[in-house]
């Protein structure tokens, strides 16, 4: 697999993840009228309205002096906000080092974390993404931290260790080259709405994954759902409604093709 197909699916994988809403919650809200989902306490303590170079450098600074998991996993947060944001691809990997080894540390500090290692692979998606030579390698240890994360607290950010793990699965090429299957994918992805019904990614990653899995009455099901819930949501964008609309034309795809 060349360097430029590695990169192709591991941009792929980590902006349609779900850490990559990390940096701005507003663009994955809940369907609105229904019950709020469950959401881990220790998250929403992280979670920061903003950041800027010189508080990470302050965080880590003093994470690094006291060793407190708090900060090494604001430090760390902090970090994943600045890579997300930054143009700059050669500053983006820097800061994304950074905050991967703070989410180390915080891992070897309290291992018993689920946000420390949900942080962590996160860290790990920037970094593959950013640095293709190491893209491969680097998603194993993706899909160890995410897994870690999704038994210790599957409840962070609305579902979000499931749903990478459901998106890696659903991205990644197959065995040989990598740990994609389609199977898996669905199963993370259940998961993750069974956490977090409403929230949109986890159940449109969920009707994609039953789509490539050949599950198309399950994933007209799914869909038919996600319509019938956009009536009481006043934040749907066009963004939402063009994915929608894309999973409807797949879905009919498919139904043609089997025909």
């Amino acid at each position: 697999m060349s360097a430029s197909a590695v990169r192709i699916f591991l941009i792929l994988l980590f902006f349609l993840s779900g850490c990559s809403r990390m940096q701005h919650k507003t663009q994955a809200v809940p369907l609105e009228g229904i019950p709020g989902d469950s959401a881990s306490s220790d998250w929403s303590e992280v979670l920061m309205p903003d950041c800027s170079s010189e508080q990470a450098v302050k965080l880590a600074r003093q994470a690094e002096e006291r060793g407190e998991c708090g900060l090494l996993l604001r430090g760390a947060e902090c970090y994943l906000r600045l890579a997300g944001g930054e143009a700059d691809e050669k500053a983006a990997l820097e800061y994304a080092g950074m905050g991967r080894h703070l989410a180390v540390r915080a891992v070897e500090r309290c291992p018993g974390s689920g946000l420390a290692h949900y942080l962590n692979a996160c860290l790990t998606g920037h970094m593959a993404r950013l640095n293709p030579v190491q893209g491969l390698e680097l998603v194993s240890v993706l899909e160890y931290e995410a897994g870690l994360a999704a038994e210790l607290d599957p409840a962070i950010d609305h579902g979000g260790p499931d749903r990478m793990l459901g998106e890696l699965y659903l991205r990644a090429p197959g065995f040989p080259v990598s740990v994609g299957d389609t199977e898996k994918s669905v199963l993370h992805y259940s998961r993750a709405v069974k956490i977090a019904p409403r929230w949109f990614d986890n159940r449109y990653g969920l009707v994609d994954a039953l789509i490539a899995d050949g599950r198309i009455e399950e994933a007209c099901l799914q869909l038919n759902d996600m319509f019938s819930g956009l009536e009481f949501c006043s934040r749907c964008d066009e963004e939402k409604w063009k994915k929608l609309l894309g999973l409807f034309r797949k879905l009919c795809a498919s139904v043609e093709s089997d025909r």
